[in-house]
């Protein structure tokens, strides 16, 4: 029987006849290949958010003025909020998640106990968390404010042509492409979270597996 590193299944050093844990650790390796490109995927959507997000709110920041002029082309009572929500959350979200993506890469960390759990569990539970609180909040005050939002506002006049910004019908595609990956990066969280529980829990099966076969007098 071989030796085994707490916290890197690619260390899992077992007899080439015990299939049973060859499977387990297969199993793990497999798996850790989805999370890693469901965290990449997750992050290249984060950070696309926040790319539309600052885009559409950078239009509106210089397209935006007072009242008193006769052709304002957005209203006195507009609501920034929702898209600031989504915007910050993301962001938040794509933090957490390089974190994970960094410490599954450096073996030093990944063979740390704290630092592995940080990776399977204790990160992708903050960015489920984040990411369901940001996509409802974004609805709930998107829903329940009475003022228009980046989002109606610019949908209700997208058919309107423009030669100059702000172009409302690109605003509104922006607008609900990053609503709708927002919502595809808290599917993807909720799969990380999942998916990186199941691995430490079978990953501590394994580990105890080994153990009490390296310990047992028949096995010495």
């Amino acid at each position: 029987m071989g030796s085994e590193k707490h916290g890197d299944t690619s260390s899992f050093e077992v007899d080439s006849q015990d299939h049973s844990i060859q499977k387990k650790i297969k199993t793990l390796r497999h798996d850790e290949t989805i999370r890693i490109g469901m965290l990449a995927l997750a992050t290249a959507m984060g950070i696309t958010i926040l790319g539309l997000g600052a885009d559409v709110y950078s239009v509106y920041q210089h397209t935006h003025v007072p009242g008193d002029y006769l052709l304002a082309l957005w209203p006195d009572e507009l609501s920034v909020a929702p898209t600031a929500v989504l915007v910050a959350g993301s962001a938040i979200v794509v933090l957490v998640n390089l974190v994970t993506l960094i410490v599954s890469k450096v073996e030093f960390l990944r063979s740390k106990r704290l630092f592995h759990s940080l990776t399977s569990i204790i990160a992708p539970f903050i960015g489920t968390v984040l990411a369901v609180v940001t996509v409802g909040e974004f609805w709930a005050i998107n829903a329940s404010n009475t003022d228009d939002t980046l989002l109606s506002w610019t949908c209700r006049w997208k058919s309107v042509p423009m030669g100059q910004q702000p172009y409302f019908g690109t605003l509104c595609h922006e607008n609900w492409a990053a609503v709708i990956m927002a919502i595809v990066v808290m599917v993807l969280e909720i799969g990380i979270l999942a998916l990186g529980s199941y691995q430490w829990f079978l990953e501590r099966h394994i580990v105890t597996t080994v153990r009490s076969r390296q310990d047992s007098p028949v096995m010495s």
